[in-house]
This record gives C-alpha cells, structure tokens and sequence, in this order.
C-alpha cells in the first residue's frame, strides 16, 4: 500500500508538471477548460477507490471511468492541440470511454468474489454476474454503434466500419460464448481474457487511425 501511494502520487505531480508547461503552448482562452477538465480528472483518479467518496465502491465508477477516458481525455487531447471543440469532434468523445469500460467491466467479473468479500460493489456486484454479462455485451454493442455513427457523420472514413466488423467477427464469438456460459467462473473467464484485451486494442488502433483521418481532412 505505501508503494502504491508513493506512485500514485508521483502519477499526479508529474501529471501536473506536464499541464502546467502544456498551458504554455495554447492560447489563453482554452485555460479555463484545460484546467477544468484536469481538475476533475485529477479528482476522479482520487476519488475512484479514496475515502469517503469510494465512487467505485457506490455502483458510480463506472460511470466516471467512461467519463474520464471519453470525453474529458479526447477534450483534452483536441484542446491541448490549440484546436477547438468544434461539432465534427463531438462523435469522437465517448469511444474510448466505451473501450476502456470492458476491459474494467470483464476485470469486475473475473474478481467477482474477492470484490464481493472486499465491499466493492461496483455495477457488475450489484447487477449479478448473470444480468452483467449483458452488460458487457451492451459496451461492445455501443462501440460499434459508435463506429457507425462516426463514418455516418463522417463519409470519408467509411472504411473503419468493415474494419471493425471483421475485429469482431474473428475475436468476439469465443469470449461471448465462455462469458455467456461462465459467467460466475472467473477461472473460465481468465483464460479468455486475452480477447478482451485483443479487443480493447483493435479497437483502439482503429479509433487513433480514424481521429487521425479526420484530423488530417479537417
């Protein structure tokens, strides 16, 4: 414990280093924002295991980590460019939120028990592994739903769709199938989380290539 402290406290020093000399690189008007947008992701980080907020111990972190990887990091990331939040972003915002909530929804799972034992009842304790397994599949449903809705919005990056359709195809139906039938056996779980992780990855290179199309036509 006083190892993990040290570091994540460290994490936040050297974090706020960094924005401190990133302030310096955009104009002045985007301040308010960038310093909000630290701010409250400094505090999520805190707060997401901290006393006596423990949001993931309330059924609300999954909500924050969507919200902190989504859309306060991409804001972050467009802002810090000196570029504004202007409409054609918008899409972009809760993608990576998505991805990062499977692999955190899939960890809940397979820790079901000694997240039980610990107190922490994050969505996955509270909805019973049988109910969170549709859960899981709802993130993965709304990731493509985001794909959709980016190339719709977006013409010009249409190829990102059959692309993720294919990642899905090759490496969904096993993972569905063991969590389908094991979901209260983190063991079956564990040996198929590579997909999951495989998942996460791919999905998240797609998203880079498809930011980085548009940034680039934009």
């Amino acid at each position: 414990m006083p190892k993990m402290l040290w570091l994540a406290r460290s994490g936040l020093l050297l974090s706020l280093f960094f924005f401190a000399a990133t302030l310096t690189q955009v104009g002045p008007d985007l301040w308010p924002p960038l310093i909000l947008i630290y701010a409250s992701s400094a505090l999520l980080s805190k707060y997401y295991t901290a006393a006596p907020v423990k949001l993931g111990y309330r059924g609300l972190g999954e909500l924050f980590v969507w919200l902190s990887f989504g859309p306060l990091a991409v804001s972050l990331g467009v802002l810090s460019q000196n570029a504004p939040l202007d409409s054609w972003i918008l899409p972009f915002l809760p993608l990576t939120g998505l991805t990062t909530l499977t692999i955190l929804w899939f960890g809940q799972l397979m820790d079901y028990p000694a997240d039980q034992a610990a107190g922490k009842r994050g969505l996955v304790i509270r909805m019973g592994s049988r109910n969170a397994r549709f859960g899981y599949l709802t993130l993965h449903l709304l990731i493509l739903a985001n794909f959709l809705a980016v190339s719709w919005l977006l013409p010009s990056i249409w190829w990102a769709v059959p692309a993720v359709l294919i990642v899905y195809v090759v490496l969904f139906p096993r993972l569905w199938i063991t969590l389908s039938r094991h979901h209260s056996h983190p063991q079956y779980l564990r040996a198929v989380s590579q997909y999951n992780g495989a998942l996460y990855l791919a999905c998240s290179l797609l998203y880079l290539l498809e930011l980085g199309s548009a940034l680039l036509l934009h």
